[in-house]
């Protein structure tokens, strides 16, 4: 399938590079690399990735830092394929220029730190502009995993339940009318950036969606949450600035940050609540779970306002 989808953007097999949501490969196009994915439409829908893919080049023509989808050989952006009964949707993005990040010395880290605010800055102002056609399709945020808590996790996880009750009464309090709400980049974290002086590039939007703000702040500083105090509050201080740079940056979304922080780490969990389950864990494995039962029942790692 990979290698049927593949050849609607080269002749040159694709490299398997992982599974995790999606099947994602790596192509060359012309001798360059880029990157093809393949989602099933069971978990999005055609029209769903074609409207990711129409938020992404609009902010790609506003001159963001993103990678850009690219056509096939037939001029269309997404192609379908059926494997064992299910329709599979293949999408190819350039690859994001940059190095993965690595902990580098604080003037390094404050400029890093920076500019990925600016970025995340710029994708936000870029998506208030993005005027969605009658077929934009996006989920909606509940329903990106959330609706499955009740599923994978058993109520015997008492602090993760606890959480989740006191977070849903919390989000249900926000006014989703506000300039804090709207579409968001969904998944703004260190592995989907790439890092050159002056210059970071998002990729993988596949979890956008109508969202609050703050939530993709807190995803970038859910990373940084373990550090020591001080390297944390630099993470915190100066992507805060340089998010503030772009676009102001109002006290509703500083207001928020410290909840969607724990929400972010209740995410986590959540993903790994699905993928291990509970049961016949490693060491490693309920290391994981332990930490984040204990960070539930915790203050917010971030401060407010």
């Amino acid at each position: 399938m990979a290698l049927r989808l593949a050849a609607n953007w080269t002749s040159e097999p694709p490299e398997f590079v992982r599974n995790f949501a999606n099947l994602v490969y790596r192509i060359r196009m012309d001798g360059e690399p880029a990157y093809l994915r393949i989602t099933s439409s069971a978990r999005r829908s055609r029209a769903q990735v074609s409207s990711e893919l129409a938020m992404i080049q609009h902010l790609t023509d506003r001159g963001v830092s993103v990678a850009r989808p690219i056509e096939g050989g037939d001029g269309q952006l997404l192609a379908e394929d059926a494997a064992d009964g299910s329709v599979y949707v293949a999408c190819v993005f350039e690859e994001a220029i940059g190095n993965f990040y690595e902990r580098a010395d604080t003037a390094t880290e404050t400029a890093f730190f920076s500019e990925a605010g600016r970025t995340l800055a710029r994708i936000h102002n870029g998506l208030d502009t993005f005027k969605p056609d009658a077929d934009f399709e996006r989920f909606p945020w509940r329903a990106d995993l959330w609706h499955e808590f009740e599923e994978f996790v058993p109520k015997r996880e008492v602090a993760a339940w606890t959480f989740f009750d006191e977070l849903n009464a919390w989000v249900s309090s926000l006014d989703a009318n506000s300039p804090a709400f709207g579409l968001i980049q969904g998944d703004f974290t260190i592995m989907n950036l790439r890092i050159l002086p002056r210059r970071v590039t998002a990729f993988d939007f596949d979890a956008s969606c109508e969202h609050w703000r703050a939530y993709d702040i807190a995803c970038f500083l859910h990373f940084f949450g373990a550090r020591p105090e001080r390297e944390r509050m630099l993470a915190y201080g100066s992507f805060l600035s340089g998010y503030a740079e772009a676009r102001m940056l109002d006290r509703d979304v500083l207001e928020q940050i410290p909840m969607f922080g724990k929400m972010r780490l209740l995410y986590s969990y959540l993903v790994f609540a699905k993928e291990w389950g509970f049961e016949n864990l490693t060491p490693e494995q309920e290391r994981y779970f332990e930490v984040r039962r204990r960070l539930f029942v915790e203050p917010p790692t971030w401060p407010g306002s």
